[in-house]
């Protein structure tokens, strides 16, 4: 703390011990955190860069092609040096020519905090460093942070339309019109900066703020809509369906109230764990993921919830890993998702069955899986320390999603006939003149 020292004579046999210091060309307030040497000169790492010598009696800052001067760690090896630092990965440089250069592929040490897809390869990510788009299914991204002031702390990412919504822990919240290129903040109404989550029905974007409260933009203004719900209920989750919004609480367990108006109801018979911490909609079922207790499903009454099948299979018990402690859920293409510590996995008869969500292998199992977002081919999932993960959609089943184009008139023609049946059936249209086309059946 006091500086860097050198040893006047460390080889001869003296009972003194005189040491000297040895800091001419350090900026004044620099810290010390490591010292090597290559054979050839020392390499000094402090929270201003790093500097070299090849005596100690003078230190030259040695920084060129590093993006920032927190570093933390320097090692000789061979002819090369390489470099550590706080936030931008790894570096090295020839010894003979100090020039670094960024060697972090493959390298993911980015903490982060939201992420968010849409349509065929648009993916956003929100991280320790900033915001991120990518337009090229992740393979490369862009910071997307210019009218963004708080960028660095961004909570959650949501697309509403044509619009992509950022919440923040000091700034509110932030909307941008051009997917990241430019942000404008968006907070009338609300006296709580600290926003923590986002969410879009087909009509109306809400946030969940840290202090208890759940609001619905109206406009260009945010609105109170917490009417009905218990004083200091902690959120953690929304979810939409017909006319009415999920929402889950960590304590309180689950209500509804319709989007129009009115005020939260309290849905938790047969719910066997009120620490609800993920809610999810497939159209005709409800989903609550639980801390602790799995996931519970009900039909669209939400008059009484079932546990689904243990969300658990055999790799990650193999890891030792607690799938009953559901992070995040979501609704893609016949699937329903689920992730916890270290695992995602789906089912595509409502919890009757959970298969691995992908490739588990490469999902690391120390952290925490806390969003599930989709791309057309892709399943996206957000890790506390390592990034992002994907894998394809293609490596589940094919499942029946539904009947294309399907209306009223057209719905009272279909017959199924005999019905009850074996397995062995007709579809018969009465009176309807269209196409019928078929796709994978399971």
């Amino acid at each position: 703390m006091d500086g860097l020292f050198m040893l006047s004579n460390a080889s001869a046999v003296t009972n003194t011990i005189n040491y000297r210091t040895i800091q001419p060309g350090l900026p004044s307030g620099t810290v010390m955190r490591s010292i090597a040497n290559n054979g050839d000169n020392w390499f000094l790492t402090t929270n201003k860069g790093v500097f070299t010598s090849a005596t100690g009696a003078t230190w030259t800052p040695a920084n060129d092609g590093l993006a920032t001067s927190d570093v933390t760690v320097a090692l000789g090896f061979r002819t090369t040096v390489l470099l550590g630092t706080r936030k931008e990965g790894i570096y090295t440089t020839p010894a003979s020519a100090l020039n670094w250069v960024s060697r972090n592929t493959n390298f993911n040490n980015l903490e982060t905090y939201a992420m968010e897809s849409s349509g065929e390869r648009i993916v956003v990510a929100a991280t320790e460093k900033g915001v991120f788009v990518s337009r090229d299914l992740a393979a490369s991204y862009v910071r997307a942070n210019k009218g963004l002031s708080d960028s660095l702390n961004v909570t959650y990412l949501k697309f509403y339309g044509s619009s992509l919504y950022a919440s923040t822990q000091n700034g509110g919240v932030f909307v941008s019109a051009d997917t990241g290129k430019t942000w404008t903040a968006q907070n009338a109404g609300l006296t709580n900066l600290n926003v923590k989550k986002i969410y879009a029905s087909s009509s109306n974007v809400y946030i969940l703020d840290d202090s208890y409260g759940v609001f619905q933009l109206n406009g260009s203004r945010w609105n109170s809509i917490q009417a009905g719900l218990p004083v200091n209920t902690v959120l953690t989750s929304m979810a939409f369906y017909g006319s009415k919004i999920l929402l889950g609480t960590l304590g309180q367990g689950v209500f509804t109230r319709e989007v129009a108006s009115g005020t939260w109801t309290a849905v938790n018979t047969g719910l066997g764990n009120l620490r609800v911490t993920s809610v999810a909609t497939n159209g005709s079922r409800l989903f609550a993921g639980t801390d602790g207790a799995g996931v519970f499903v009900a039909n669209l009454d939400a008059a009484n919830w079932t546990p689904t099948a243990a969300t658990s299979i055999s790799h990650t018990t193999l890891m030792g890993l607690d799938g009953s402690k559901i992070q995040d859920m979501a609704y893609y293409n016949g699937y329903i998702f689920a992730s916890y510590k270290g695992g995602l996995l789906a089912s595509s008869d409502n919890g009757q069955t959970w298969i691995a969500g992908g490739n588990q292998f490469n999902l690391p199992s120390y952290t925490g899986v806390h969003k599930i977002s989709f791309v057309t081919t892709r399943v996206f999932v957000s890790t506390e320390f390592n990034s992002l993960y994907s894998n394809a959609l293609s490596e589940l089943p094919a499942v029946v999603t539904g009947v294309n184009d399907l209306n009223l008139a057209l719905n009272a023609a279909i017959r199924i006939v005999p019905n009850p049946n074996d397995g062995r059936f007709a579809i018969q249209l009465e009176n309807a003149s269209t196409k019928v086309e078929g796709s994978h059946f399971v």
